[in-house]
């Protein structure tokens, strides 16, 4: 195997790794997105070990120097991906302004994290899923705004577009009375 092949497989394998990982836009985490990017990185270790394991029969059989490029190719990746798995939050280039959740107990239920570059990301709970739904938010004096025209819509109405910020009570009240009420968990200065 050439090897320009060797590492636009371990290439592939790792960017599309990242690619689950690290959070774009919308997307759905569950179970399956769990088992696909277990797979990904197994079969990634499995092109790992059989590129080294030829390696050393080459170091050994015909001489040849060892090639170091697999093992940095995977060095970088695995560093990313311990990075972004043990920060707090998976959006590490931003950090957390709040983060809220729905107070009724009736719903499925949620989560609203505002950020410091003016993004938000709401996660919509389901038992074996979640969807999580990205956008810009401003504020202001006590109005939040969510810059994103259908959420409610593709939050199957759990989320609005408008709230109070009510921070003596740490709550975010919908001014549409549909919607419930968000409890604040965790606010940053």
């Amino acid at each position: 195997m050439s090897n320009v092949i060797k590492y636009s497989v371990l290439l592939t394998l790792g960017v599309l790794i990242l690619w689950i990982i690290i959070p774009f836009g919308d997307y759905t985490a569950g179970l399956l997105t769990a088992l696909f990017t277990i797979l990904l990185v197994a079969i990634f270790m499995f092109f790992f070990f059989i590129i080294t394991i030829g390696n050393v029969i080459k170091v050994y059989k015909i001489k040849q120097k060892f090639d170091f490029i697999p093992l940095y190719i995977t060095a970088i990746f695995s560093i990313f991906i311990v990075f972004i798995f043990t920060s707090d939050n998976k959006k590490f280039w931003t950090t957390v302004v709040i983060t809220s959740e729905i107070a009724d107990p009736n719903s499925n239920g949620g989560s609203l994290t505002l950020y410091k570059n003016n993004s938000f990301k709401v996660v919509q709970l389901y038992t074996d899923y979640s969807e999580t739904y990205q956008g810009n938010y401003t504020i202001k004096n006590d109005t939040l705004f969510l810059d994103r025209k259908n959420l409610s819509a593709i939050t199957d109405s759990l989320f609005t577009i408008t709230y109070i910020w009510k921070v003596n009570d740490s709550t975010l009240i919908p001014l549409n009375k549909k919607f419930s009420t968000l409890k604040v968990q965790k606010e940053i200065d």
